[in-house]
């Protein structure tokens, strides 16, 4: 009991806060996509992400995390293209961070907004036949944040690039759908030793479930691997270790115009190996709109 209390209390003094885009750095829904030229895309998504256990970085093993660890993250993202092809947008990141000890009567909460971020995406939707590229450069700036228990900024800013190639209709076989995203950021302050360094990749395949008149559902299979040089994505304490995470699980779309459009999209992850991070599931649901 007192080992794992210990554990806590080392992680909680060290939380700092997760990549303001993509919430705990795992966010299936969220997809590069540009409009029309001239046009918006406005979308709004929210992930949870409810700690299970923390797992050691020499022998796998799985600690359970006392009490009751858990983040959300909400995002609103504008985009507008003033070019075919090309569009920029800024994100708006809101964050909650909570650990509560019902046992110990221990609880302690963060709320706010992690900084702002901009981006430029590229994607030649007209020139697509049955993959589509999509490419987003973004630079994320944090804000300053007190030494607290629980954070919703570690002051980092990054630069992250994103490389997604989605298959259209017809692309895969059997009317399957599917996309695959290399990911990597790099945090930019120079206080921190040794800087930070994330990837990512991620593929989600699945087949259409039905067409209907108002569009298309797809059931996919999500799994991904993500490494970081500093550990710092979960916040814990091994800040000069290596962090490391497999994921897998299923994500449901529904895409109002069919191709790579997305409307609705939600999202069930497990973390299924990750060595010197915390582990548990993870939820997120994504709203986009075309104007």
């Amino acid at each position: 009991m007192r080992r794992s209390l210990t554990v806590a209390f080392c992680l909680l003094r060290s939380l700092a806060a997760v990549h303001p885009a993509a919430g705990q750095s795992l966010d299936p829904n969220g997809v590069v996509e540009t409009p029309r030229p001239g046009g918006i895309v406005v979308e709004l998504g929210y992930s949870m992400f409810w700690v299970k256990s923390f797992v050691t970085r020499t022998t796998g093993e799985e600690n359970d995390f006392p009490g009751r660890l858990s983040f959300a993250l909400g995002v609103l993202r504008v985009s507008y293209s003033p070019l075919r092809d090309l569009a920029a947008g800024v994100e708006i990141p809101y964050r909650w961070s909570r650990y509560a000890d019902p046992g110990l009567d221990v609880s302690v909460q963060s709320r706010g907004s992690p900084g702002l971020g901009f981006f430029v995406d590229w994607s030649p939707a007209s020139r697509a036949k049955r993959f589509l590229p999509a490419v987003r450069i973004e630079y994320l700036g944090a804000r300053s944040e007190t030494d607290r228990a629980l954070t919703i900024s570690d002051e980092v800013d990054r630069v992250a690039a994103t490389l997604q190639v989605s298959a259209l209709r017809g692309g895969l076989p059997a009317d399957w759908t599917g996309i695959a995203t290399l990911g990597f950021e790099y945090g930019l302050s120079a206080e921190i030793a040794p800087r930070h360094f994330e990837s990512r990749v991620q593929v989600q395949v699945g087949p259409t479930l039905a067409r209907l008149t108002s569009g298309d559902i797809h059931a996919l299979l999500a799994v991904g691997y993500r490494q970081s040089a500093s550990a710092r994505q979960e916040g814990n304490f091994f800040h000069n270790r290596k962090s490391q995470g497999a994921f897998a699980g299923v994500v449901m779309e529904w895409d109002p115009s069919g191709g790579t459009r997305r409307g609705i999209s939600l999202s069930a992850l497990r973390d299924v190996w990750s060595p010197n991070a915390l582990s548990g599931w993870r939820l997120g649901l994504s709203l986009k709109s075309f104007l």
